[in-house]
């Protein structure tokens, strides 16, 4: 948790919808984000309070591709991250 947000993170799931239906029960209330990584690829959704725009640069930085905005993103990372990697990158997205 930073600021008040906190961050869920999904590992191993495969099932698009399934992902996507976890990520709207997260989100739907304030201050949630929620991260599902697969590989080297990764779908973030946000609560409406957070713009994702502002965390896909963060990835940009460091060699991510893809993008999105409003609330839903996805990211190809030129490698694979820990989930602490991951996680610490989504913060300097928040907190900027």
């Amino acid at each position: 948790e930073i600021n008040g947000i906190k961050i869920y993170v999904l590992e191993g799931l495969e099932d698009e919808e399934e992902i996507k239906e976890i990520t709207r029960k997260i989100t739907y209330s304030q201050n949630n984000i929620v991260v599902s990584i697969t590989d080297n690829k990764l779908q973030i959704g946000t609560s409406k309070n957070i713009d994702v725009s502002k965390i896909v640069e963060e990835f940009r930085k460091i060699g991510g591709r893809g993008g999105g905005k409003g609330t839903f993103a996805n990211i190809l990372l030129d490698q694979r991250r820990s989930k602490e990697q991951i996680i610490e990158i989504i913060k300097r997205g928040i907190l900027v």
